[in-house]
């Protein structure tokens, strides 16, 4: 009787052994069949004429530049659109240099959208590269800007 229950219980670590070898083999081809995926995804993306995810060409921006970025990009998490108005109270500055600033950034080639209602002038950041800032801080923002933003 103590052969017959060593043997089962030798034939149960094997078959242990065999199924954990066995799930790393499976998870093993998971990760490479996810990574597949992924890549037919990317293909299919770019036969249809789109990328993935956008590049972004920034040039520097200045001191003031970065702090009314900022104010934008800030605002524009809790409200869709922002007026230069707001901008300018959240950025500290008067509304004329905030304009300015909102220029100089699309001229360096940060996406912002502009949306017209008579004379006032609503704007926000493109939505793809907000996602692309806060993954990879394009603009390159220091922890210093956000000392005076609530």
């Amino acid at each position: 009787m103590r052969e017959e229950l060593d043997d089962h219980r030798l034939a149960i670590n094997e078959n242990t052994d065999e199924l954990g070898s066995m799930n790393e083999f499976l998870n093993e081809v998971n990760k490479k069949v996810d990574k597949l995926a992924e890549r037919l995804d990317e293909l299919t993306l770019l036969i249809k004429g789109t990328r993935p995810e956008q590049e972004f060409s920034i040039l520097p921006l200045s001191e003031r530049e970065k702090e009314v970025f900022y104010a934008l990009y800030v605002s524009t998490e809790t409200t869709p659109f922002v007026t230069y108005e707001e901008l300018a109270k959240k950025a500290l500055m008067t509304r004329e240099t905030t304009s300015q600033c909102v220029t100089a950034m699309m001229q360096k080639g940060i996406p912002v959208v502009k949306k017209y209602d008579g004379t006032r002038v609503f704007m926000r950041l493109d939505e793809k590269f907000r996602q692309v800032q806060a993954k990879k801080n394009l603009v390159g923002l220091s922890a210093r800007l956000n000392c005076w933003l609530r």
